[in-house]
């Protein structure tokens, strides 16, 4: 797989793992959807065999999924803790 592909696929792991966090801030998205989406990008991450992804996706989702059920008013500590991660995708 070419290089361009793959900063592609990041790029788009990346920001769709934060458009799915804005829409659990906003109340846009169920629980399930959220953990829905992010799986998918899990298994892109895993595709690609990017380790750090595959890392930070899986920590996202054990967060949401240990979340209480007013886990919408949660989505911004969900972010920030995530935001605060020693690796974040897409930066090296």
């Amino acid at each position: 797989m070419g290089s361009n592909r793959l900063a592609g696929i990041r790029k788009f792991i990346t920001d769709e793992k934060e458009r799915t966090l804005s829409n659990i801030r906003n109340g846009t998205i169920g629980k399930e959807q959220a953990t829905g989406s992010l799986n998918t990008l899990y298994q892109l991450a895993a595709d690609i065999h990017d380790i750090h992804y595959m890392k930070d996706i899986s920590s996202t989702i054990a967060l949401l999924r240990s979340a209480s059920d007013n886990w919408q008013r949660q989505g911004a500590l969900i972010s920030q803790t995530i935001d605060s991660a020693v690796y974040r995708p897409g930066i090296k």
